[in-house]
């Protein structure tokens, strides 16, 4: 990768960097916790692996992907659909995601009320 465009991508993902930290410290605070709430813990885990992994590729991607495509001679008319389409799934992931953490969050409630 061409260092200017690995800068690019880093740059980028500074304006991410306080979501970052949280998703980290929610993933050290579960594996803390997973004694006590071992299904939590997993899925808040899978959780903010999850939202890294989706932070990072989609930033690189619509960091690195215009230059790509201009090199390629696609149009600005082009590239702005595609970035809409990419923007629409990356959106999708992100709330597939909210799902699971807001099952961890609630999920395990309503089997230990079913209990008693």
């Amino acid at each position: 990768m061409d260092p200017l465009n690995l800068l690019a991508v880093i740059l980028a993902l500074a304006t991410h960097v306080p979501f970052l930290v949280v998703l980290v410290v929610g993933a050290i605070l579960a594996l803390a916790n997973r004694a006590r709430h071992p299904q939590v813990s997993r899925l808040v885990v899978a959780y903010a692996v999850f939202e890294i992994v989706l932070i990072v590729a989609s930033t690189a991607l619509f960091t690195l992907l215009p230059g790509w495509l201009g090199t390629q001679g696609r149009s600005g008319a082009e590239i702005g659909r595609l970035y809409g389409i990419i923007g629409m799934v990356v959106s999708s992931l992100h709330a597939l995601a909210q799902i699971l953490i807001l099952y961890a969050a609630l999920g395990w409630r309503r089997e230990r009320t079913a209990e008693t």
